[in-house]
C-alpha cells in the first residue's frame, strides 16, 4: 500500500533517551507550536504483527588466552598483547586484533587504512565477493560468528583516494575494498552501527581487515508493536530543521547499538529513510530510526 500524508510538525518538548540506544531512538513526548514543515510518505508500509521482540545482546566468555589463540588461529597475528578495559589488543607490527569482551572482533592490517592501488591491480567485485564468502565461512566454521544470525551477502564497497599534482591532474587510487554482508534475525533485518559484518580485500585477494560479532542474542520479552502510521505521526512530531520531509521507504529492522557494548538491548524500530528540504533549500538525505515500541517499554527496559 502506498499512502500520501501532508502534515505540520511541532517541536519536541522533551525526550528520552536509553544508555545502550543512541539519540536516534528518542521519542518526543510532546509537541509545541508547529514549524510549518511538510511531511510527504511515499512508502510501501511493512506489514507488521501485533506483538514484537526486545532482544538482548549474550557476550561469550573472553579470557586472556582465549583471545590470544582466536588471534593466532583466526588471523595470525600473535607477539604483543594488552587489555584495555573492556577489550583485548593484539598487535604484530602493524597488524591488529581487537576482541572486545561484548564478542565483537575487528582485525586490521595498515593496508585498509593505507592501501594505495589502481583499480585494475584489485580483483573484480566478483572475485571479491566470492573471496569474501569463502572468508565468512571459514569465520564461521571456527565458531566466531552468531549461530542465531542470518548472514546474506550485501554489496562490495570501495573507499578511494584522489591525488591532485600541481600540474593540474589528478588520479583515483583505490584505498581498500570491503565486502558487506546484511544481518537478520527471525526474518527482521538487523540496522544500527552495532549490524556490522564486512571483510577488507587487497592485492591480490588478500584478506586485510575484518569486522565481525561472535557474541549471541537473547530474546528479552514479547511486546505491543506500534504500526507503521504510528510511527508516521511519531516522526511528524520531531523537529529536523527542515522546511520539509520526503519519507521513501519505511522498513521494520532491529537497532543494533555499537558492537562494543555488553548486554546491550536490541529494539525493533521503523528505519524511514528519505530526503530534506531545509530552511535555506537546500536537500539533504536521511534515515532515521522510530521506535516500533512504546514509549513506556523503552523507560521500563532503562530501569532494568
Amino acid at each position: 500500500m502506498k499512502v500520501k500524508t501532508v502534515a505540520k510538525i511541532g517541536i519536541p518538548a522533551g525526550a528520552v533517551l536509553l544508555v545502550a540506544l543512541i539519540v536516534a531512538l528518542q521519542m518526543p513526548r510532546g509537541t509545541e507550536v508547529a514549524q510549518g514543515m511538510e511531511v510527504i510518505v511515499y512508502a510501501d508500509l511493512p506489514s507488521v504483527t501485533d506483538e514484537l521482540t526486545i532482544l538482548k545482546t549474550v557476550s561469550p566468555e573472553i579470557t586472556q588466552d582465549r583471545a590470544l589463540n582466536i588471534a593466532n588461529e583466526a588471523f595470525g597475528v600473535s607477539g604483543e598483547f594488552r587489555k584495555l578495559e573492556d577489550v583485548w589488543k593484539i598487535w604484530s607490527g602493524t597488524d591488529e586484533v581487537w576482541m572486545y569482551e561484548s564478542g565483537a572482533i575487528r582485525y586490521y592490517t595498515s593496508k585498509v587504512f593505507w592501501g594505495m592501488h589502481l583499480r585494475e591491480e584489485l580483483p573484480s567485485e566478483p572475485d571479491c565477493r566470492d573471496i569474501a564468502d569463502s572468508y565468512i565461512e571459514n569465520i564461521k566454521n571456527k565458531g566466531l560468528l552468531r549461530t542465531d544470525i542470518d548472514v546474506t551477502f550485501k554489496d562490495v564497497v570501495s573507499d578511494e583516494k584522489i591525488i591532485a599534482y600541481e600540474n593540474g591532474t589528478r588520479e583515483n587510487y583505490v584505498v581498500n575494498i570491503h565486502v558487506n554482508y546484511s544481518l537478520s534475525f527471525n526474518g527482521i533485518t538487523l540496522s544500527g552501527p552495532g549490524a556490522k559484518l564486512c571483510v577488507y580485500i587487497g592485492e591480490g585477494g588478500e584478506i586485510t581487515g575484518f569486522m565481525g560479532n561472535m557474541g549471541g542474542l537473547s530474546e528479552e520479552k514479547i511486546v505491543e508493536a506500534l504500526n507503521p502510521e504510528e510511527a508516521i505521526e511519531l516522526f511528524k512530531n520531531r523537529d529536523y530543521g527542515a522546511s520539509k520531509a520526503v519519507i521513501n521507504s519505511i522498513d521494520l529492522v532491529y537497532y543494533v547499538p555499537s558492537q562494543d557494548v555488553e548486554n546491550a538491548y536490541i529494539v525493533p524500530v521503523y528505519q524511514f529513510t528519505g530526503e530534506f528540504t531545509l530552511m535555506d533549500g537546500i536537500t539533504s538525505r536521511f534515515g532515521e530510526f522510530v521506535p516500533a515500541i512504546s514509549q513506556s517499554e523503552i523507560e521500563n527496559m532503562s530501569l532494568s
